[in-house]
């Protein structure tokens, strides 16, 4: 799993142009027929983009891993990658499925996507269920002449989308127990809090008043009451549930793993490691490249007074873009 290293194009001082700009720009922001880059196009979508065939500087997880999905060794390293093909998660999915291409790369992407899948069920035997909430994407086709939305859709969500999510997962996962091994008491990490009881109570009422029972006991009771909450005559109506699910979430903060006790870590729905991330895309988030620059960059002087005026930085950072947003 390959992160593309940002971090070696913006100097780390916060006192440098590109990244104050970045840190005023907050996040990407997608518009209907152009998106604002955070960071300069040069870097988001050349430098600092996986493209075929072409050389690009990044950070490595790399595992071993067996035919069962059995992970056998796991290493980080800075890198440089050439990407065989760029494609998109149609592209892929059609080589998986046309059986007639039996290419290197067709094969490669079959396996992973097996693997994939066992991972995905392995979670969910053991409770670890990520929800599947209710935010669509949607794509609108854009008139060539004026610019103009003619049409919106819905993305499609395919089996390479799933593959993709399992090992940024599993990537995270390695990530975060190597960084809690190295820094039990200053790893800078990513939580999502348990919601109360309280931010419930909508849900549950929405349920009960039309025949369904929704169980917070768990993530996988939860997910399990909205996978059965269907009604044949009304197909939105799940939609509508997951929706109303996703409002009863909280918003993630980032912690110091010495602010808290280890099973404070832990929330409904997500991997083992509670809600820790760190390969995230630090192209469109400012506080997510900051805290991939403060692995690859500055980890010789981080102290635990450092990690925690950080932690309340991009806090109350993300407060300030949820406001915006």
């Amino acid at each position: 799993m390959e992160l593309t290293y940002l971090t070696n194009y913006v100097p780390k001082h916060l006192n440098k142009t590109i990244d104050k700009e970045a840190a005023l720009r907050a996040t990407t922001v997608y518009l209907v027929d152009k998106r604002i880059d955070m960071v300069p196009d040069l870097l988001s979508s050349n430098l600092c983009s996986l493209r075929g065939n072409e050389e690009r500087f990044a950070f490595s997880c790399i595992w071993e891993i067996t035919r069962d999905a059995n992970i056998v060794n796991t290493k980080f390293h800075k890198s440089i990658i050439r990407s065989r093909q760029a494609m998109t998660y149609e592209e892929a999915q059609l080589k998986i499925d046309d059986s007639s291409q039996d290419d290197e790369l067709s094969k490669s992407l079959r396996s992973l996507n097996s693997l994939a899948k066992i991972l995905k069920r392995r979670r969910i035997d053991n409770g670890q269920v990520a929800l599947v909430l209710a935010s669509p994407e949607i794509r609108f086709q854009v008139d060539s002449e004026t610019h103009d939305p003619i049409e919106v859709e819905s993305k499609k969500l395919r089996d390479t989308n799933s593959m993709v999510e399992e090992f940024m997962l599993l990537a995270n996962i390695s990530v975060a127990k190597k960084i809690l091994e190295e820094f039990p008491e200053c790893a800078l990490l990513r939580r999502h809090p348990t919601p109360p009881i309280s931010n419930f109570e909508p849900i549950i009422k929405a349920g009960k008043k039309l025949g369904f029972d929704i169980n917070i006991n768990s993530g996988k009771e939860l997910a399990e009451s909205l996978d059965a909450a269907v009604r044949p005559d009304n197909p939105y109506f799940n939609t509508m549930l997951r929706i109303l699910a996703t409002r009863c979430m909280l918003q993630a903060v980032y912690f110091a793993s010495g602010m808290m006790q280890k099973d404070e870590y832990t929330l409904i729905s997500l991997h083992p490691l509670g809600g820790k991330h760190l390969f995230l895309n630090h192209l469109r988030e400012w506080q997510t490249f900051y805290q991939n620059s403060v692995y690859f960059h500055v980890i010789s002087i981080i102290t635990l007074e450092f990690i925690y005026n950080l932690v309340h930085f991009c806090n109350k950072f993300v407060s300030i873009l949820d406001m915006q947003m």
